[in-house]
């Protein structure tokens, strides 16, 4: 038998194929690694459009993700010492917990234009029990800064011309004089936050004279929360993600503004209605990307930032924050000058959203990374130091393929500045500027094993088994090319070896003979 011949076919005669299969499966693997991202992304795409039928449509309108809402209150301990002049001493109440439920309906789905989605929003709370401070109730006596008679002062002191403001000055004395209003109130715990009244906002509320100066109350009571109202979100319309998947979620129009509000008079792009409404954004999120909210109880655009990663019950989370940019004073930070905020650091402003405007400041619990002026001028206020830093932050957990907002938390002091004047008794002993913290909102939801379900069945099940075995098929190819190329390689090695030239029989023969001859 020709060994050589025959090593030669069976060894350097394969060689080619298997660089042929190597090269092959290397293109293959390629076209996989493309075309697949590709495949889960048309997938994720089909699947969270709001339109009907798409588990992302059900549960914008009627989310099953629970959401709850603690209130904690400012108790102030020393009311009569702060008329005096005394600073305020103040003691958290809370939390009190109440069950938060937002229903949307639809008001229209054009056929024409499936891009665009039309809705109302019903917001309803329940108090519950299970989430609040041991003890407490809705019928717990609250004493805080009495907000009325703090704006109706500052809306006085700002009438023109003159003698405008000097008639406004002395009608609201005779107001807080005849139904005996002070510088405080003290009231139930629910009805501060849902509908407080007293003779004197009745008064502000109905009064002839009041309303010739244009300073009526659009209502006979106070609401720092709308509870159980279809008024609560006004008319909006959002994009369905139909023609953009990019635009799922944004808003094109709230309360018949399109692109911008006329809230803010300093524009500046102030009144710009950006982004969604915090629920759900746009797939496929890219690391370190800037997300955009729209809250329309604050009627700003806020911008979170990528913080890094998260998991909850196993599933991936992009962690976005908002900045402390936000908070920092129009002084500092010029970009804040457009809302209005000129205060210390650790607050924005939210008088234009008041109605009507009123000094309102909002800020961190706490005053949490605010200027240290602000905690001085009160007694009581310190952030918890056995509380995570998150309890005090705005933050976001965003599962990136789907868009989906799986657990977040937003948190809001509101803040009534009260300025010292000689023209009402009331303030005079105030000293200075102070920003009276009345109470502080921790709006949350966290990750349910039920909402991970609709979650995974919505469609990230199949999308997460896609993109597993794009990588299964791409190492099986990946080791494919290995082996192919290794028996190339020893093939090749084999070949070598066999083609070298052995002995040849007469040589053989020749040296045998030699071998015997010396015999």
């Amino acid at each position: 038998m020709n060994w050589k011949k025959h090593c030669s076919y069976c060894c350097c005669g394969t060689t080619p194929v298997l660089v042929i299969a190597a090269v092959a499966c290397v293109f293959i693997a390629a076209v996989l690694v493309l075309a697949v991202p590709t495949v889960v992304t048309q997938q994720v795409n089909e699947r969270v459009t709001l339109v009907p039928g798409h588990t992302t449509y059900e549960q914008f309108l009627n989310p099953e993700l629970p959401v709850w809402k603690s209130i904690y209150f400012f108790n102030l301990t020393n009311p009569e010492g702060f008329v005096a002049g005394e600073k305020p001493v103040l003691e958290e109440k809370g939390p009190y917990g109440y069950r938060e439920y937002r229903i949307k309906t639809p008001v229209n789905i054009s056929n024409d234009n499936p891009d665009i989605l039309i809705y109302t929003q019903e917001r309803t709370f329940h108090f519950d029990p299970d989430k609040s401070a041991s003890g407490v109730t809705e019928e717990d006596v609250i004493c805080t800064v009495n907000l009325a008679l703090v704006g109706a002062v500052a809306e006085t002191l700002k009438l023109t011309p003159s003698l405008k403001k000097e008639g406004g000055i002395n009608l609201l004395k005779v107001l807080i004089s005849n139904k005996g209003a002070k510088l405080y109130i003290c009231a139930g715990a629910s009805s501060l936050v849902w509908n407080y009244t007293d003779p004197f906002i009745q008064e502000l509320y109905g009064s002839f004279f009041l309303n010739t100066l244009g300073m009526n109350l659009p209502n006979p009571y106070i609401e720092i929360q709308q509870n159980n109202s279809i008024n609560d979100s006004r008319p909006s319309t959002v994009y369905t993600g139909a023609g953009n998947i990019n635009n799922i979620g944004k808003f094109y129009k709230w309360n018949g503004h399109v692109g911008e509000l006329d809230t803010w008079p300093n524009g500046m792009g102030a009144n710009d209605i950006n982004g969604t409404e915090g629920f759900f954004f746009r797939p496929n999120q890219a690391e370190k990307e800037t997300l955009e909210v729209f809250v329309d109880d604050v009627l700003r655009t806020f911008q979170m930032v990528y913080v890094g990663k998260v998991k909850h019950l196993g599933l991936e989370a992009y962690r976005y924050e908002l900045p402390n940019s936000t908070f920092e004073s129009a002084f500092n930070n010029s970009e804040n000058a457009r809302w209005g905020s000129w205060c210390p650091d650790g607050m924005i402003y939210l008088g234009p959203t008041q109605n009507p405007e009123v000094p309102v400041f909002g800020s961190k619990p706490h005053f949490l990374d605010g200027s240290p002026s602000l905690r001085e001028a009160v007694t009581g206020l310190n952030p918890d130091p056995s509380r995570n830093r998150s309890a005090y932050d705005t933050v976001l957990d965003v599962q990136p393929v789907i868009g989906a907002n799986l657990q977040f938390r937003i948190s809001l002091q509101l803040n009534l500045q009260v300025n010292q004047t000689d023209s009402f008794m009331e303030l005079q002993n105030i000293n200075g500027t102070l920003y009276y913290p009345v109470l502080y909102i921790v709006e949350f939801a966290d990750l349910t094993e039920g909402f991970k379900d609709i979650i995974l069945k919505g469609g990230l099940s199949l999308i997460q088994t896609v993109g597993t075995l794009q990588w299964v098929f791409f190492a099986l190819l990946l080791l494919g090319v290995v082996l192919c190329i290794t028996f190339a390689v020893v093939s090749c090695v084999l070949c070598v070896l066999f083609s070298k030239e052995p002995k040849s029989e007469g040589f053989i023969e020749k040296e045998s003979k030699k071998s015997s001859h010396y015999v």
